[in-house]
């Protein structure tokens, strides 16, 4: 093989890895400045244990800046909403992320009760972690 041929099979080979590279960039760009289109929450209960709802994380969400209708993903801090959410008396854990389609999605996964202990001023529920 020539040189001229290795240096042509070379130069196109870099071509096609920049173009690629760049294509990946200007995806991602655009992922993160395209507007959102509000979120889906899914809780995972353990069997007959429906003790979280929706409404037990609306605080939560709306110190994030839920429903987050026309923002960019850019404006949320996915990291800290995560945070938030496991400090929940009632979350074993908490998964957010942002589909392509602009919808931020919050898999919640509730904690299994084990007991429920009941006083004269409360009543509340043991897990398997006390």
């Amino acid at each position: 093989m020539t040189w001229l041929k290795r240096i042509g099979i070379l130069f196109t080979w870099l071509i096609v890895l920049v173009g690629g590279a760049l294509a990946l960039i200007s995806s991602q760009n655009l992922r993160e400045s395209r507007p959102l289109k509000g979120y889906v929450l899914t809780i995972q209960n353990p069997d007959n244990q429906a003790f979280l709802i929706e409404e037990d994380l609306a605080d939560v969400l709306a110190q994030a800046g839920a429903p987050w209708d026309s923002v960019s993903r850019k404006e949320i801090n996915i990291p800290m909403l995560e945070e938030n959410l496991r400090k929940h008396p009632l979350v074993l854990g908490a998964e957010v992320f942002s589909t392509w389609e602009g919808v931020v999605r919050i898999e919640i996964v509730q904690k299994e009760a084990k007991a429920r202990v009941i006083n004269d001023l409360e009543m509340m529920y043991v897990d398997q972690e006390g």
